[in-house]
């Protein structure tokens, strides 16, 4: 034992005339630091051999003075060569802007509805500069309008709102509208549940969704097709939109309409399908389970469209033929307008963005 202490000793000993030693050995020895210097627009204006006011215009896009083409190009080479990033915060304290805008979203992060419009208002937002805050709120408080105070703060320019779906929860949204307008909040609706022909307002079409369903059915040579949906109600507008959607379509075209419930499906009901236009991809899902415990084959007894898209449309068991909602356009539309809205600029009236048909292999 008496030995153990002894060799113990002895070797933390070394070791501490080894850390003495190397604390000595790095005192001799030459460290170079860099510092990095930030490039700012004067560094780009030396190297374009331009002046730095004409930097400044071209690298922000402003239209208030117009330069020649070798200048345009000089200044941009330049900022290239010497990998020149705009400090926004500066940029920002000059004009009194943040050079962010913030969304409020009432959908669950990981629906792909969100998703969408999330990706079409960041590469819109990024076209312009802009980068994207999300603004905290609480999907239970409807009166949660704290998202406000990220504009008050100069955190943000401006918002773009995406509401709920009705059969989710209901929001006051002219109460939220109100308080935007009041804080002078310049702001765009996404899938509004107001009826307004200003731009910054969009709508959701579910409408159109069946109605384009059940035109691309038409136009493909059936005739007798069966629309499936769980059982109409009230507590979900949008399907009674999208009832209506389908049937508008039959009458124009001159034909009879029939609408199931899901749940009434059996074999004999299934044997009498040609076609069918299902209000959700849920609901044509359950549609292909019952084909194949009944052993029907889809398309060739009978085929499918639903009026919406969900991340597993094209991954069942037959990839599934869908008409979509335009998430993604109409979240770079509205961005789009967001941007113009800020920077007081005109905005020119938009075409509605129709639903889209996304071919999968459910129709014959």
């Amino acid at each position: 034992m008496h030995m153990f202490k002894i060799k113990l000793q002895i070797l933390n000993l070394l070791l501490t005339i080894k850390f003495i030693y190397a604390i000595i050995a790095c005192r001799n020895v030459s460290t170079e630091v860099k510092i990095i210097k930030r490039v700012t627009i004067k560094d780009v204006a030396r190297e374009a051999g331009t002046s730095i006011s004409a930097v400044s215009y071209v690298l922000n896009g402003s239209t208030k003075k117009k330069y020649s083409e070798n200048t345009v190009k000089l200044i941009k080479d330049a900022a290239k060569k010497l990998n020149y990033v705009p400090n926004n915060i500066a940029r920002g304290m000059r004009v009194q802007k943040s050079y962010s805008i913030g969304i409020v979203n009432f959908w669950d992060i990981h629906n792909h509805v969100f998703v969408k419009n999330l990706k079409g208002i960041v590469e819109t937002a990024n076209k312009y500069k802009y980068s994207v805050v999300i603004c905290p709120v609480s999907n239970k408080n409807v009166n949660d309008y704290s998202y406000i105070d990220y504009y008050k703060n100069r955190r943000i320019d401006g918002i773009v709102f995406i509401a709920p779906v009705k059969s989710e929860y209901v929001i006051n949204e002219e109460e939220h509208i109100k308080r935007m307008e009041a804080a002078g909040v310049p702001y765009v609706i996404i899938n509004t549940s107001l009826d307004s022909d200003k731009p910054c307002y969009f709508k959701y079409d579910f409408f159109d969704a069946t109605y384009t369903a059940a035109v691309y059915l038409i136009q493909r040579g059936y005739k007798d097709i069966t629309y499936v949906t769980p059982k109409i109600s009230e507590d979900y507008p949008e399907n009674y939109e999208r009832m209506t959607g389908y049937k508008i379509a039959m009458e124009k075209f001159g034909l009879n309409f029939r609408m199931i419930d899901i749940n009434d499906i059996d074999k004999e009901i299934m044997e009498g399908f040609s076609a069918v236009v299902a209000n959700k991809s849920d609901t044509a899902k359950k549609i292909m389970d019952k084909a194949i415990e009944y052993g029907f084959k889809i398309p060739d007894d009978f085929s499918i469209v639903a009026a919406n898209i969900e991340n597993y449309s094209q991954f069942l068991h037959v990839p599934l033929t869908c008409s979509q909602i335009p998430i993604f356009k109409i979240a770079q539309r509205a961005t789009d307008i967001l941007i113009n809205i800020i920077n007081d600029k005109t905005t020119d009236d938009f075409e509605k963005i129709k639903c889209e048909i996304v071919e999968g292999k459910s129709v014959k």
